[in-house]
């Protein structure tokens, strides 16, 4: 059996495997990342390699432990980072706005986000959401919906209608013979 054949044995039975061969020993590691806050996972390497040097799988393996993809070591010292940063940062910025007296608008500006909330969701109880750009329907068999599209097509009409007027005018276009004809095809169609 190899070096890249042994198969993966449960902790505890790892000193058998390196009985194998007197050539080659086993190196038991576990690598704790305490300071990231990671704690002991599923970091433990076993490798087993020839007294004289690693292979080339061997260094690859241990390598790839450090790169920058999902679930790596620096990946998680990453990740943990983010998250002591942000704590630490509003621990800052809650001390500094107590010193400067901005608790007041905090608070106030979460009374007003709380009664916001509220104001939304009684609005929610007519089937209508607020944003930015204005009002819209909420659910896809609201009632509203039928009424807001009748009121627009008897007012401008429906984007169908837009179309078929174009086509004709297309068409009659490409049978005009002078300049006074197109300008009358132009004249019948809506401006916008």
């Amino acid at each position: 059996m190899g070096i890249n054949e042994m198969p993966p044995r449960a902790e505890g039975h790892l000193c058998e495997a390196a009985c194998d061969s007197p050539r080659r020993f086993l190196l038991r590691g576990i690598i704790t990342i305490a300071e990231a806050g990671v704690g002991q996972t599923n970091l433990t390497t076993i490798i087993t390699m020839n007294t004289s040097n690693l292979s080339l799988a061997n260094r690859k393996q241990l390598a790839d432990m450090l790169s920058d993809h999902y679930g790596t070591l620096r990946y998680k010292a990453k990740e943990q980072w983010n998250v002591r940063e942000n704590e630490l940062t509003q621990t800052c910025l809650l001390q500094e706005a107590e010193r400067m007296g901005a608790t007041k608008v905090i608070d106030s500006l979460e009374k007003a986000r709380a009664q916001v909330e509220r104001f939304e969701a009684e609005l929610a109880e007519y089937g209508l959401e607020s944003h930015d750009t204005g009002l819209e329907t909420i659910g896809s068999s609201n009632p509203l919906d039928s009424i807001v599209r009748k009121h627009v097509r008897i007012a401008i009409g429906s984007k169908d209608a837009i179309d078929s007027l174009f086509d004709e005018a297309h068409l009659a276009m490409m049978t005009v013979e002078t300049l006074q004809e197109a300008r009358e095809i132009l004249k019948g169609l809506p401006q916008f």
